[in-house]
């Protein structure tokens, strides 16, 4: 888990954009194991989604943030707004995948419709 971590909070030292993928993904499935690893790893995971200039790990780590959100609804609840906020991304793969999550999480009552 830290090599995972020192690669995901540290993209300007690893700049292969497969490894960052990679590495990505390992810490949202890390993440589905606890709620205390879910919570602790939130910051790094939404700064990811909010920063990376790579648009499949954007669409990626949105995915990732869904399967996450039926997990722990308690603890993505209020980073949702942030979720939301990808339907305005310059890819439109990501705002797609954005789109998708939102509408099964609102579809399943897992989160309210907002604006």
């Amino acid at each position: 888990r830290p090599l995972i971590w020192a690669v995901c909070s540290n993209p300007g030292k690893y700049p292969d954009p497969e490894l960052r993928t990679a590495a990505t993904l390992a810490l949202a499935k890390f993440m589905m194991v606890s709620s205390d690893i879910c919570e602790e790893n939130l910051q790094l995971i939404f700064t990811i989604l909010e920063k990376s200039k790579e648009a499949v790990i954007r669409g990626n780590t949105v995915i990732a943030l869904g399967d996450l959100s039926f997990r722990f609804p308690n603890q993505l609840e209020p980073w949702i707004p942030r979720l939301y906020a990808r339907l305005r991304d310059d890819s439109p793969k990501v705002r797609q995948n954005t789109l998708t999550i939102l509408t099964h999480l609102v579809l399943n009552d897992m989160v309210k419709v907002k604006g």
